[in-house]
């Protein structure tokens, strides 16, 4: 839950510093925009950390790299300078992931963001949230390659978080370093799915192909601009539709399809931030089968629907924003029951009109993700 923490104190930080802040133009135009590209590399050296015991068998340090293409923002959309002119870019990583002759090598594509933590004129304290797709050469197979219980798909969700220190060394080039914790999972859309987390340190360099452009910095806000951030008194009533796809394969030799319906009823408490309450109904089809493989026979499959509450927190970026649920159920059965009454969502969303958006969804129990969703969604203001 950590990237959750740092992402909320992120949201209550101030944008940029003082000593930067000298650097920034007082204006709001510039005659002439570049494209601010930056060049990285990043070289790690880490181990497969073992939350499993039948992930020991992996035990190894070994190196990863990363090359990056990163844009350098400069004010020109207003939620760039709210939270303090971040980094963003897309990274290509790669390891073998030791020596271990089951899991063999990993290649990942990850789209990113740079926070600007601290700063002073030669040296910036970031923190670096990754996520995208990773492709794992080696996969489970129950003849072929059976000690390899890590995960069960060739694709696989990638997530890196990374707190970086940035060393100014001249006006373009930096020195970088830091720490890293990478993850590679598939939400349990086939078993097994223990999941691949790598902690890691690194170091690098960032080159800036041409001259930056200089900071803009808006005094004025304009509140009907659309996607942005709306300064009124407002409610935010969102409905969900999710549905989630779960491969149990390994256990029944069957898929099985999870729904769910659920809400945000949140108030907008900064230009970034928006805190509220959730409410979920859910049904997933392999209950069922769990609680027939206990023995335990259910007449009606109604009695099997989940409804949770939660406590609702979302962070926006123009059209871009994230949601985070901690929630607990208000009924457990028996499935249930062995994972505990807690639970977490972690979603995306995008706008695609004012009140349409798109979202996906990572549903967990504690660390043990329960699934992957995709789903539409419908958003009503009430302006007070």
């Amino acid at each position: 839950m950590t990237p959750v923490i740092m992402l909320i104190l992120l949201s209550l930080s101030v944008s940029g510093q003082p000593e930067r802040a000298m650097n920034r133009s007082k204006h709001t135009q510039h005659k002439l925009f570049k494209s601010n590209l930056v060049l990285g590399g990043n070289v790690y050296f880490g181990f497969i950390a073992n939350h499993h015991v039948g992930m020991e068998i992996y035990n190894s340090h070994f190196p990863s790299l990363e090359i990056s293409l990163i844009k350098a923002t400069y004010g020109k959309k207003f939620w760039e300078q709210l939270y303090g002119y971040p980094w963003i870019g897309l990274t290509y990583w790669y390891s073998n992931l030791g020596t271990s002759p089951y899991l063999g090598s990993v290649h990942a594509l990850l789209p990113h963001i740079n926070f600007e933590l601290y700063s002073t004129r030669k040296v910036n304290f970031g923190l670096r949230i990754a996520a995208g797709l990773g492709y794992l050469t080696k996969t489970f197979d129950r003849i072929i390659n059976y000690k390899h219980l890590a995960i069960g798909t060739h694709l696989n969700f990638a997530g890196n978080i990374m707190f970086d220190i940035r060393y100014k060394a001249n006006p373009r080039l930096y020195l970088t370093g830091g720490i890293s914790l990478t993850h590679f999972s598939n939400g349990s859309f086939k078993l097994p799915n223990y999941g691949i987390n790598i902690p890691a340190i690194h170091a690098g360099a960032a080159y800036q192909l041409n001259k930056p452009n200089r900071y803009i910095e808006r005094r004025l806000y304009d509140p009907t601009k659309p996607f942005d951030f709306d300064m009124h008194h407002v409610f935010e009533i969102d409905f969900i539709g999710i549905i989630g796809y779960k491969n149990l394969d390994a256990i029944f030799g069957k898929k099985f399809l999870v729904y769910s319906l659920y809400g945000n009823i949140r108030k907008q408490i900064s230009y970034k931030s928006r805190l509220g309450v959730g409410w979920d109904i859910s049904y997933d089809g392999s209950d069922y089968k769990m609680l027939e493989k206990k023995q335990i026979i259910i007449d009606n499959k109604f009695s099997l629907i989940k409804t949770g509450v939660s406590a609702s927190y979302g962070l926006a970026m123009g059209r871009l924003s994230f949601d985070f649920n901690y929630g607990f159920y208000i009924y457990l059965n028996d499935v249930d029951k062995a994972d505990g009454a807690f639970y977490h969502k972690v979603g995306l969303k995008y706008d695609i009109t004012e009140k349409l958006f798109a979202n996906i969804l990572l549903k967990t129990h504690w660390g043990k993700a329960d699934y992957i969703g995709w789903g539409i969604g419908y958003r009503i203001k009430l302006v007070y």
